[in-house]
């Protein structure tokens, strides 16, 4: 549970500061979650920053 909080946070940290680029930070998603859950935590991450 923690580390999809820290991974929402950071998708979160890099729409409103942009220090890495989306695409890193997807590519990090689906690594560690995979696809289906990757793309849906990237998404709430986005969602919330913007």
């Amino acid at each position: 549970m923690q580390s999809f909080l820290g991974f929402i946070s950071l998708q979160v940290l890099q729409v409103v500061a942009a220090p890495i680029p989306r695409e890193v930070t997807s590519f990090l998603g689906g690594y560690l979650y995979g696809p289906a859950l990757g793309i849906f935590l990237s998404t709430v991450g986005l969602t919330i920053g913007f």
